[in-house]
C-alpha cells in the first residue's frame, strides 16, 4: 500500500467515524424526543383542561350574576360548585325563578367578609393569572423535526414553560354555608301559605279566633292585626331570602312569635306594635316603666297638691282683679 492509499484509508476511517457519531447523535436526539415530548405534551394538555374548566366555571358564575371577585371567593371556599348545580336546576325548571337580588346580596356579602389580600389571591387562582399561553402548533412541529440538540432545546423552551406552569395556590377561605333556598324567588303561592301560617302562629297573641270549618281567622282588632301579619310576612321573606342565614320555616315562625310576644309585654297596644315596630326590633322598644305602690301613692298626692295649688292660684288672681 502506497502513501496516498494510506492517507485515503485514514480519511475514510475518519469520515466513517464522523458519520457514525452523527448517526449516534441523531439516534440519541430521537430517543430524547420520544422520552421528553409525550410527557410535556401530556402536561400541557392537563394544564389546558384545568384552565378551561375553571374558565368555564367563572363564566357560568358571572352569567348567573356573580361578580368576578365573588365567584373567585366562593370557588376558594368550596361553595361555588354546589351553588352552580342548584342554579342550573332552577334555570331548567319553568316553575322556578332565580332570585337575582339574593345573588347580588351574596356577592357583596362574601367579598366584604374576606380580607382584600385573600380576595386578590382567590382572583389569581380562579382566573389563572400568570398562565403561559399554550404554545403554537409550529413550536411543537419545530421540536418534533429538530435536527440538532440545539434546535431541539430552542423549540423545547416554550413547551417546557407551558408544561411546568404551576397555578397560584388557593387561599384558605372558610365555608360560607350558603342558604341555597334563598336563590329561589318566593312566588305568590308561597307567600299566601306563609301568610296563612303567620295568622295561625300569632292568633293567640293578637286576639284572633280560628274557624276550622272555614279555615278563616277573625280578629278583635282586624286593622292592627292585619298590619302586624303583613309585617310578619315581610320579616319571613327577609329572613328566608337572606343567602347567608340558615333558618328553616319553623325557625322563622317561632322567632316572629317570640318577638311579638316580647313586644306585647312591653307595649300592649296592637296599633303601636303594628305602626312603630314593623320589623319587630325589640331593641328599639322602650323598656316598660314599672311603678311601685309607693310611687303610685306619692304620684297621686303630688297630683292633688298640684291641683290644689292651681285652685288657690286662680282664687288669688280673681282677688287681684
Amino acid at each position: 500500500m502506497g502513501f496516498f492509499a494510506g492517507v485515503v484509508k485514514e480519511l475514510d476511517r475518519i469520515e466513517d467515524r464522523e458519520e457514525r457519531r452523527k448517526e449516534f447523535m441523531a439516534t440519541l436526539l430521537e430517543k430524547r424526543k420520544t422520552q421528553v415530548l409525550p410527557i410535556l405534551l401530556d402536561r400541557i394538555k392537563d394544564n389546558k383542561e384545568k384552565v378551561a374548566e375553571i374558565k368555564a366555571k367563572m363564566k357560568l358564575a358571572k352569567g348567573f350574576g356573580f361578580s368576578d371577585e365573588a365567584a373567585a371567593v366562593l370557588d376558594a371556599s368550596g361553595d361555588l360548585d354546589t351553588l352552580l348545580v342548584r342554579l342550573k336546576k332552577l334555570q331548567e325548571d319553568p316553575d322556578k325563578e332565580i332570585n337575582e337580588t339574593a345573588i347580588n346580596v351574596l356577592s357583596d356579602a362574601v367579598v366584604s367578609r374576606v380580607p382584600p389580600e385573600k380576595v386578590a389571591a382567590a382572583m389569581d387562582y380562579a382566573f389563572n393569572k400568570g398562565f403561559a399561553e399554550n404554545p403554537s402548533t409550529d413550536k411543537i412541529v419545530d421540536a418534533i423535526y429538530a435536527n440538532t440538540a440545539e434546535e431541539f432545546q430552542t423549540a423545547l423552551k416554550p413547551l417546557a414553560e407551558a408544561a411546568t406552569y404551576i397555578r397560584p395556590s388557593s387561599p384558605n377561605i372558610g365555608f360560607f354555608n350558603v342558604n341555597e333556598m334563598a336563590l329561589t324567588s318566593m312566588d305568590t303561592i308561597k307567600q299566601g301559605k306563609v301568610q296563612k301560617q303567620m295568622e295561625k302562629t300569632l292568633l293567640p297573641l293578637l286576639g284572633g279566633g280560628y274557624n276550622r270549618e272555614t279555615d278563616m281567622v277573625t280578629w278583635a282588632q282586624p286593622e292592627a292585626a292585619g298590619i302586624i301579619i303583613q309585617n310578619a310576612v315581610e320579616y319571613f321573606k327577609a329572613q328566608a331570602m337572606d343567602p347567608l342565614i340558615q333558618k328553616n320555616d319553623t325557625d322563622i315562625y317561632d322567632e316572629v312569635f317570640d318577638k311579638v310576644k316580647e313586644l306585647k309585654n312591653r307595649e300592649p297596644d296592637l296599633f303601636r306594635i303594628a305602626n312603630d315596630y314593623p320589623t319587630f326590633d325589640i331593641t328599639a322598644a322602650p323598656e316598660p316603666i314599672v311603678v311601685t305602690e309607693e310611687q303610685r301613692k306619692k304620684g297621686a298626692t303630688e297630683l292633688l297638691m298640684e291641683e290644689s295649688n292651681n285652685k288657690f292660684s286662680i282664687i288669688d288672681q280673681e282677688a287681684l282683679n
